[in-house]
């Protein structure tokens, strides 16, 4: 099996005027992460940021973050979380791929594995949403390839004890479960954010990690 490296970036929650947002400086963090990352991590083939790019969903915040990940010389692959703008993230990142509905899910290989990066955002609530459509992306998507699968998305699927957060997760999970039934033994990691702390595991026997 070909190993592949990559790093996990989450929730890094960029604000227009690129100032401070709760006592911390999302730009100024994100910067010195991508300093670290080209210095320590230099062999790493890719990042992946899973949602909550921006904190407001403002354009300039969408600026910011570009300018913030030009200096990597790996792929980049950003998906939404619930603080995201889908209208203002498709403008500014406009080569990110999206699913023929205009949801920012695409797949692509990450060595011997199929990476399907999907969309629980929904403008107006804080809380995922996985529709029937999107599910049916993700079940096309998981049917037409045979390899192990790593999945990466912004909110939980399934209630990770934190009661605060609990009722921010993907609420409805019966379309997610849906498309995913029968492919179980295949998905080999499911990477989200959300949650802000430091978690990792397993549920029905797929790994997790935030």
């Amino acid at each position: 099996m070909t190993i592949m490296k990559f790093i996990h970036l989450t929730d890094t929650h960029l604000v227009a005027d690129a100032g401070v947002l709760y006592g911390t400086n999302p730009k100024q963090r994100l910067q010195q992460a991508v300093t670290h990352m080209l210095a320590h991590q230099p062999d790493a083939q890719a990042v992946v940021i899973t949602g909550d790019l921006t904190h407001y969903g403002h354009a300039q915040a969408y600026v910011h973050l570009r300018e913030c990940l030009a200096p990597l010389t790996m792929p980049v692959y950003p998906i939404l979380g619930n603080h995201d703008s889908r209208q203002e993230f498709r403008h500014h990142f406009a080569h990110i791929d999206t699913d023929e509905n205009g949801f920012v899910q695409y797949a692509r290989d990450f060595g011997s594995y199929l990476a399907l990066f999907l969309d629980t955002n929904e403008p107006g609530v804080h809380w995922g949403v996985y529709c029937e459509t999107r599910a049916n992306w993700l079940r096309a998507r998981l049917a037409e390839s045979s390899k192990p699968v790593l999945l990466f998305m912004h909110h939980p699927f399934f209630p990770i004890g934190i009661r605060s957060m609990d009722a921010l997760s993907l609420l409805d999970t019966a379309a997610f479960f849906d498309a995913i039934e029968g492919f179980e033994h295949r998905i080999r990691q499911v990477f989200f954010g959300h949650i802000h702390r430091p978690i990792c595991g397993t549920f029905r026997g797929m790994g997790y990690s935030t």
